[in-house]
C-alpha cells in the first residue's frame, strides 16, 4: 500500500518526506514486525523496536521522538479510530457479513461458535480486533457494540430475536425447562425459560443443531448454589443460592422473571 493511500485512509498527517513510498504488511505487535511494515504504535515504548526490526512507516496518536527521518510517520488525533477506519478498507475487499446483538445473544454466539466455524466474535478492542481480523475472507463479525461494528463496517444488521411457538413447553423451575424445537424434546434442560428464544434465534442463525451439553457455560442466570454458612456447594443441593450480573437491564428483567416463576421464594 502507499503511504500517502494509507495517510489518506486513516485521516493523517505526514510529519515529513520520507525516503520510502509504501508499506507491505501491518502490526501491532511490533515483535512481528519485518522490513517493509507498518507498526500502530498503541504503545509508544513499542516504537524503538518496530524501527529496529525494519518498519517503513509508524502510525501513532500524541506526541513522540522521531527517531529515523528515512521512515514514514503518520500522526492522527484519535488512533483507535483511525484504525478502525483502516480495517473497514480493508474489510471492504473481502467477503464479510456483519451482526451486532444484545449481551445474552453473544453469549450464545460464544458458547456455539465452535460449531460454525465462520463466526469471529469482536471484543470491542481495536487494538486485539485489528490483528484478529486483517487477514480474514468469508466471515461473520459479531458484536455487541454497534458504534463500534459500524466504524468497522457499513452494512451491519442486527440479529433479531424471534419469539418461538414451542410444543411441550413446560417451566420446571428458574432454571430448567422443557420444549420441543424441530421435532425433538428437550427434557428438563438447564436453560432458563427467560432465554429460551435468544438461545434458539442463535442456533437459526448459526445454522446448527442444539447441542445442549454446550449450555453448562451459559454465564446468566447460573447460581451458585449455598449451604447456611454460605459456603457454596453442588448445584441444587440447597434451596439457597446466588445469583450475580453486571449488566443493568438485565438484572431488571432477572428480577422480574424471579419474582413471577419463583414468587414463593424469600
Amino acid at each position: 500500500m502507499q503511504i500517502s493511500s494509507l495517510t489518506d485512509i486513516v485521516g493523517g498527517k505526514l510529519l515529513h518526506r520520507p525516503l520510502i513510498s509504501f508499506i507491505t504488511q501491518i502490526h501491532t505487535n511490533p515483535k512481528k514486525i519485518n522490513e517493509g511494515d507498518l507498526f500502530i504504535a498503541f504503545n509508544h515504548e513499542d516504537i524503538s523496536l518496530a524501527v529496529q526490526n525494519g518498519a517503513f512507516a509508524i502510525l501513532f496518536s500524541g506526541s513522540i521522538e522521531i527517531i529515523d527521518k528515512e521512515i514514514a510517520w503518520i500522526k492522527v488525533e484519535n488512533l483507535g479510530y483511525s484504525v478502525g477506519k483502516l480495517l473497514r478498507f480493508i474489510l471492504s475487499n473481502k467477503n464479510i457479513t456483519s451482526i451486532y446483538c444484545d449481551d445474552v445473544s453473544f453469549e450464545f454466539l460464544t458458547i456455539f461458535s465452535q460449531l460454525n466455524q465462520n463466526i469471529v466474535l469482536l471484543t470491542n478492542d481495536i487494538k486485539y480486533d485489528f490483528e484478529l481480523l486483517k487477514n480474514i475472507d468469508n466471515k461473520i463479525l459479531c458484536a455487541t457494540n454497534y458504534q463500534y461494528i459500524n466504524i468497522l463496517s457499513a452494512s451491519a444488521k442486527q440479529l433479531i430475536i424471534k419469539k418461538f411457538d414451542l410444543f411441550n413447553f413446560t417451566i420446571h423451575s428458574l432454571f430448567f425447562t422443557t420444549f420441543s424445537y424441530k421435532n425433538r424434546l428437550f427434557s428438563k434442560v438447564r436453560l432458563p425459560s427467560i432465554y429460551i428464544n435468544h438461545c434458539l434465534s442463535v442456533v437459526e442463525f448459526l445454522d446448527i443443531e442444539l447441542e445442549i451439553s454446550k449450555l453448562k457455560d451459559f454465564k446468566f442466570l447460573n447460581p451458585l448454589f449455598v449451604n447456611k454458612n454460605f459456603e457454596i456447594i453442588d448445584f441444587g443441593k440447597s434451596n439457597k443460592f446466588i445469583l450475580g450480573n453486571e449488566n443493568s437491564v438485565l438484572i431488571k428483567n432477572e428480577i422480574d422473571f424471579i419474582n413471577k416463576i419463583y414468587s414463593y421464594g424469600k
